[in-house]
Formats: C-alpha cells, structure tokens, sequence
C-alpha cells in the first residue's frame, strides 16, 4: 500500500511539473511573439479548410527534432522484444475475430470515458480490443481494468510494469504485435500526443481515431498548439453538436468529424430490476429514510462537478422535512467536502464513496442533482433517465438537448446559482415527469448497442477522406 502511494504521488508530481512547464512555456515572450506572428498565417489556414481547399502542408509529416531524437524514431532492440513478450500473451485464435482496434486511455479510473468504452466493446465481440494505459489510476478514482480484462485478456497497465522510458516502445511493440486496424484514443493524454507523429509515421496505413469530452476545456486546447492534432488523425469524434463545432473551427475538415452521442446499457439500468421490497432493503443499507425524497449527486468529487455547490443546496433547503440529500463518489475534493459537512452538521445530509452498481444508486433516488462546471455529455444522466428518475442540471455539454429531448428533467442557466437548482427541485416535486415515457425515449436513442454500431462503422466502415 505504501508503495502505491508513493507511485501515485510520484505520478503526481510528475503531471504538477508538466503543468509548470506548460504554463511557463505559455507565458513566455518568446511564445506570445510567436504566436501573434503566426495568427495571420493560422487563419488563411482555417480560412482554405472551411472551404474544403487544403493547403499544401496539409498532409506533411514533421516529427519534431528532440522527439524524433529522444525515442530513436520507437526503434524496438531484441531485448525489448524479449522482455515485452514475456507482457504480452499470444494472440487467440478466435475464428469470431475480424478486426482489431488498439485503444489508449491514460489510466482505467472509474469515469465516463472508461465506461462509455466498456459499454462500447461488450457490444462489438468480433473485434480484438488490446487496451493500454500509461499511468497508474489513482486510488482515489477507482480502477476499471478487470471489468475490462473479462472481456479482453489484452489489458496493459504499463506503468506498473515498464520503467517511464519505455512506455512508448512497449506501445510500438503492441502495434507490431497485433497489427491494429485502428488506433483510438478515447482519453487523451500528454503522453500519446506528443509521440503520435511517430506512430502515425511508422504506421501510415493505420486509421488514428482521436475523441474529446469537452468544446471548451480539456483536451480541445490541445489542437490550438499543435499542428499534428489536426494532421495525423484521421478521424475526430464528439458526443454532442458544440465538439463537433469546435474541431471544425480548428480546422478539421467536416468529413473527419463523426458525431456519436455517448451510451449506456439501458438493460443494466432498467427499473424493473427493483421490486419495491429491494429498493426498501437498499434504503435500509444504504442509511437513507424510508418516507422522505432523496435528492442526490453521483459522481468525483472534482472542481468540474462542483460537489460544494450540492452541499450548499442541501443546507439551504435543510428546514424541508420531506426531503434527504445523498452524496456518492470520491475524489480530490473529499476532505475538502467533510470539513464543510463538518463545519455546518447538516442532518439531511449523508455521503458514501463509490458504489457498485451505480443502478443500485439510481434505484432508490427520486431526484437527480448534477451541477458541473462543464461536460460533454453525463453518463449519469443518461444512467438516471434509464431508471425513471428526474434531473436537474447546469446548461452545459448536450445537458439542454438531451433533457428536451426525454421530458425528464429542467437545465438551470448559470452555474454557481444554488437558488435555481432550489426552484428546478420544486418544480420537479411539483410536476413529476412521466418516468416510463422518458426511459423509453432514452432506450431508443442511446442503447450501447445502438451506439456500438456507430463505433463500428466510423472505425470500420468507411473510408475517412
């Protein structure tokens, strides 16, 4: 245990200096003037893509120098063959495989990606998933890798295996291995950008498929700096209208881009699982009351999810005897959120770390509280009108699309703004949505098995231009 936490303070340490250097990088003078002369030059760029014109640099491939350099162009020595074969099974010779998708995420921590990801592969078994991650998932974020290894055996979780230098062989030694059809990486990271010229050199016949969460925050910003982003992908996903916006404007021509909303396993999430007297046992286990409406927040306790704001709506509202507050989940905010808990002693309130199964969760809550800073589009929330249960929610990500679309919740305008979360509650409690109607909507629309299709035929399907 020790060990873990000094690999993941270690770790840390490691993402806080990258951020330093980043942010020195960024502030320089040398990087304004730079990128004020540029500016010019960038939107003639912009300018010929939306067109459909691409410049003559379009396509050139330009590994930097101190990359290139660093990692030998990923040059693989029989020791490293030696050593990354004893990692690495044989390949299965299963006859139901047909193709093969390599896939990156930086760690196998509990969050949307990685479940959007599960759900996904569950649904596409003629494909070969070989999962590789980089970084060790912190514990305070759960780890997803044996729900994966029981669908795939090749599951790699590098960094407690291979010392940092060697990262990016042991991926280039997956790519000779297995011959991937596609390379895609649901969840980026510093890590797989920054050797992605590369990978795309050594390996041009490979589609790289690249996916962001957010339009404005996260990853996106990534494509501002770094010409290779829009280079050497081949194929760009958004789960909602304001991503897919986004890449346009960084200049990805429109027949790169695929919209493919997110998805959940709307069998999993079903209400009729949860006869009444299991749902009075989980109440009872869960240390909620029997005759009161639980509102609740589900999800990390992060700067993104706002989980302060949630405290504050269950102190405001703590005089209203018919209703509870129940908060589940963990992360970096944790101690942050006991001491305030501590510090005002609210007696509707209780909080449990994570739980499986989420549906489990869902079951017993009438309401559904979710007000983020930014998102792409919640698995929660998706998972929530599954089981029949209102929403309320801050307008960000596709939150006002999809909401409008099932009839199961209200969006509030601005973030931050506890009273408008306080008047969404009383409308909810006021006009109950019709739960049956609204899970139907929701099975119609994102079923994993629907979505998957989606996946299958962007990685597969088609030709990307």
């Amino acid at each position: 245990m020790n060990r873990d936490k000094h690999t993941i303070r270690k770790q840390e340490e490691r993402i806080r200096a990258y951020e330093r250097e980043l942010t020195a990088v960024r502030n320089s003078l040398s990087f304004k003037l730079g990128w004020a002369f540029t500016s010019p030059f960038r939107f003639i760029y912009d300018f010929l893509t939306q067109l459909g014109i691409h410049p003559w640099f379009r396509k050139k491939e330009v590994i930097p120098y101190k990359l290139r350099h660093k990692l030998k162009d990923l040059s693989l020595s029989e020791q490293d063959r030696t050593d990354f074969h004893l990692i690495v099974p044989d390949l299965d010779e299963d006859k139901k495989i047909e193709k093969t998708a390599l896939v990156y995420l930086p760690f196998f921590a509990v969050g949307g990606a990685e479940h959007l990801l599960l759900n996904v592969i569950k649904c596409l078994p003629t494909v070969r998933w070989v999962l590789v991650s980089t970084v060790s998932s912190p514990s305070s974020l759960g780890n997803m890798a044996q729900a994966f290894r029981k669908i795939t055996p090749h599951v790699f979780e590098v960094a407690d295996l291979l010392e940092p230098h060697r990262h990016a062989l042991f991926v280039e030694f997956l790519f000779q291995q297995f011959n991937p059809g596609i390379c895609y990486v649901s969840n980026g990271s510093a890590f797989i950008y920054d050797i992605l010229p590369l990978l795309k050199n050594r390996h041009p016949e490979i589609r790289f498929v690249n996916q962001v969460y957010d339009y404005q925050a996260g990853w996106i910003q990534r494509y501002v700096a770094d010409h290779h982003m829009v280079m050497d992908f081949d194929l760009h996903i958004g789960a909602n209208p304001l991503i897919c916006q986004a890449y346009a404007q960084k200049g990805i021509p429109l027949t790169q881009i695929e919209l493919i909303e997110h998805c959940i396993d709307t069998h999993v999430f079903s209400p009729d699982l949860y006869s009444s007297v299991w749902k009075h046992q989980l109440k009872q286990q869960f240390g909620l009351p029997l005759d009161k409406t639980i509102i609740a927040f589900i999800g990390r306790l992060h700067p993104q999810k706002r989980p302060l704001d949630f405290v504050e709506l269950a102190r405001r509202m703590e005089k209203r005897e018919d209703l509870y507050f129940f908060m589940v989940g963990n992360g970096e905010m944790e101690e942050v959120v006991e001491q305030q808990l501590e510090d005002i002693h609210l007696s509707n309130f209780c909080r449990r770390g994570f739980y499986k199964p989420a549906s489990d969760i869902l079951a017993v809550i009438d309401i559904l509280v979710l007000p983020s800073a930014y998102e792409g589009m919640p698995l929660v929330i998706m998972e929530a009108q599954a089981m029949g249960k209102a929403v309320v929610a801050t307008d960000v990500g596709n939150n006002q699309e999809f909401l409008s679309y099932t009839g199961g919740g209200v969006v509030v305008p601005n973030i931050g703004e506890v009273g408008s979360l306080i008047a969404a509650i009383d409308k909810l409690l006021q006009e109950p949505i019709n739960a049956t109607e609204v899970r139907e909507k929701v099975v119609k629309r994102v079923d994993a098995k629907i979505i998957a299709q989606q996946y299958d035929q962007a990685f597969f399907g088609r030709e990307i231009c």
